[in-house]
């Protein structure tokens, strides 16, 4: 936080509604949840703290909903699966260079955003967020603030699902804004360099996500560590492990990506960051994407208060 705030600032400051795309997986939406609601407590007690103030709930300036209807977004490709194979296999993840998105998943889960931007702007809400917590869906994210944010993009979505889908009015009455987790990670990563001098981030995530972050990169004085084609296909298997959660896969896939990927590029590169570019990643041999996004979105609505 840029400095102090007190209990009347708080109180003052506008309320931002965010709506949280999720499901990919659920316990990593879950977790952003529950890591985005301890640093706001932080930043309210700290605030409350001089004049002695008891916290409550009602001080939170940042509304949410979580929206994690995967059966509605990936219907079709959920029984795709079940005719081939009676059962759900790694092709079942899209965006992150394992399956590409189709058209009409994208259209799928703009729906369903729209849908709940109008509802929250009839309830007054002006300011809405839309984050999705996952490295590679960040080009979704975007996508749907694009469609959002277009009346001849939203009246084709229209056509496609009639009237169920708000009239583009309602969902013009917000402002709408897109958060992504490489540009969290990214400006959070600049800000921790000394003046002038260069960053090394190695992406333990998919191809997907390797080539967002890259793609963001800007003027950024950052490089991204190139993997070799065995290394990501390691890192992709990691990943599908992580989901799985089951104990002793991860342990060795932790311990395989740590020995394999990482240490023989910390070796060579003095001041590696080394970032779990994958939300479902709790390794602990890099900073957690997922955290940085987090504290990014607290921090970036709170410092609005401070001048």
């Amino acid at each position: 936080m840029a400095g102090p705030i007190s209990a009347r600032m708080l109180l003052e400051c506008p309320v931002v509604y965010d709506l949280i795309v999720g499901g990919f997986g659920r316990d990593a939406s879950i977790e952003y949840l529950r890591l985005m609601a301890v640093r706001e407590k932080e930043v309210i007690r700290r605030a409350l703290e001089p004049e002695a103030l008891t916290f409550f709930d009602e001080y939170r300036r940042i509304m949410f909903i979580a929206l994690d209807d995967v059966a509605f977004y990936k219907a079709s490709s959920i029984g795709e699966q079940i005719l081939l194979h009676g059962h759900l296999t790694k092709d079942i993840l899209v965006g992150g260079g394992l399956t590409p998105m189709s058209q009409e998943f994208v259209d799928r889960v703009c729906f369903a955003a729209a849908q709940e931007v109008a509802a929250a702007a009839e309830r007054g809400h002006r300011s809405i967020r839309i984050a999705i917590p996952c490295n590679g869906l960040s080009i979704l994210a975007m996508e749907i603030g694009k469609v959002l944010k277009s009346e001849k993009a939203f009246s084709r979505l229209r056509k496609a699902f009639g009237e169920a889908l708000p009239m583009w009015e309602s969902v013009a009455l917000a402002e709408l804004s897109v958060h992504t987790v490489p540009e969290a990670v990214l400006a959070n990563v600049v800000a921790s360099l000394p003046p002038g001098s260069a960053g090394y981030l190695l992406i333990l995530g998919t191809e997907g996500t390797q080539f967002t972050y890259r793609r963001i990169l800007g003027d950024y004085n950052v490089h991204i560590m190139a993997l070799a084609e065995e290394e990501q296909a390691l890192i992709n298997r990691a990943i599908v492990a992580s989901i799985g959660d089951d104990p002793r896969e991860v342990s060795l896939y932790r311990t395989e990506v740590a020995n394999r990927i990482v240490a023989p590029r910390a070796a060579s590169v003095t001041g590696l960051i080394v970032v779990e570019a994958c939300t479902d990643f709790h390794f602990g041999i890099g900073v957690s994407s997922l955290e940085m996004f987090a504290n990014a979105m607290v921090d970036s609505h709170y410092d609005v208060m401070v001048v």
